[in-house]
Parts: C-alpha cells; sequence; structure tokens
C-alpha cells in the first residue's frame, strides 16, 4: 500500500470478502486510489466492487465481441480492424475467399505492407486523417497483394472506431 502512495499510482489490493447482515458472503475487488499528499497526511480513495458484477461485465463484452466478429463476418467484404499503429487486430474470414491468407496469419502484422508501394503514402496519409479526425472516412481504390503474390484492384476504405469500445480500432473495408 505504502508504494502506491508513493508513486501516486491506482493499485489493486486484493479480493475482500464480506459478510452481509443475512450472513451471505459478497466478495469485493479493493483498488486504492492515491489522491493528495498534504505534508505527512496522505488522502486516499478506496474503491469496491462486487467481483460477481466485474465477471458479469465481463461475460457481456466477451459475447459482444463474438457477436461482432459473427457480424463481420456475413458480409462479403474483408474487415481488418488495425490499432492507431496499423497493427493488425482483426480480419474476417473473407480475407481467405478474397486474397488467400487465412484470417489470423496477418494478425500482429503492419496492414500496410501489403498495398503497393505506388499507394502506400496516400493510403498511409489518409490513414493519419482518419486517426486525428474521427469523422473524416477515407475511401481510395489501391492495388493489394495476394497471398500469391499478385496484385489486385481493390476498394479500401478507412473508418475511425477508436471510441467504440467493441471496436477501439481504425475499421479498414477491403472490397474487390
Amino acid at each position: 500500500m505504502n508504494n502506491s502512495l508513493n508513486t501516486g499510482e491506482r493499485q489493486y489490493l486484493s479480493e475482500l470478502p464480506f459478510r452481509n447482515k443475512d450472513n451471505s458472503v459478497t466478495a469485493f475487488d479493493c483498488i486504492l486510489y492515491p489522491l493528495a499528499t498534504l505534508g505527512d497526511t496522505k488522502e486516499i480513495a478506496l474503491e469496491l466492487r462486487i467481483i460477481e458484477e466485474r465477471l458479469q461485465l465481463e461475460h457481456s463484452m466477451e459475447k459482444k465481441q463474438q457477436l461482432l466478429s459473427d457480424l463481420l463476418n456475413l458480409t462479403d467484404d474483408v474487415i481488418t480492424i488495425v490499432n492507431e499503429q496499423g497493427i493488425i487486430l482483426f480480419e474476417s474470414e473473407n480475407m481467405q475467399k478474397h486474397h488467400g491468407y487465412d484470417k489470423s496469419q496477418r494478425i500482429g502484422t503492419y496492414g500496410f505492407e501489403y498495398i503497393a508501394p505506388k499507394s502506400t503514402q496516400k493510403v498511409h496519409d489518409d490513414f493519419e486523417k482518419v486517426k486525428n479526425f474521427p469523422a473524416f472516412k477515407a475511401h481510395r481504390e489501391i492495388d493489394f497483394l495476394n497471398k500469391n503474390g499478385n496484385w489486385e484492384k481493390v476498394i479500401l476504405k478507412q473508418v475511425n472506431m477508436l471510441g467504440n469500445e467493441l471496436v477501439n480500432g481504425i475499421v479498414l473495408k477491403i472490397t474487390k
């Protein structure tokens, strides 16, 4: 506890069981937040969160993520989600159908390395605009490198969904 007070960072203390009036037990996550220091006096806040509620929220989020994945795989287009650095976080199953890459093969790679050099700078500029101006949506015809090493003409659309807690990325829609 002294470490978080000294560093000013929040600290997860533990799971604490509390006995209710009816003798049942409720488990809480216990988190300490240092607020201020005045001389030798340290002001802190203690957050108690019912673990069961946290687990329900986590389960609900997992179900929403699975639903999102299922919905994204319904479209005939390829849907790719990248982070702010352009690293692929998710790719729909249609990537294999249309371009030969297994849907997990490109996860963790830089998404723009599959774009023809003549378009790379324009696509990267579009990406920066989409990232920095969430209302801006980019739309451009490009050459995309398929798994066989051939270039294919596709339409690339970029949409900022970094503010969406479920997506938390920039969506790239690739249409043949």
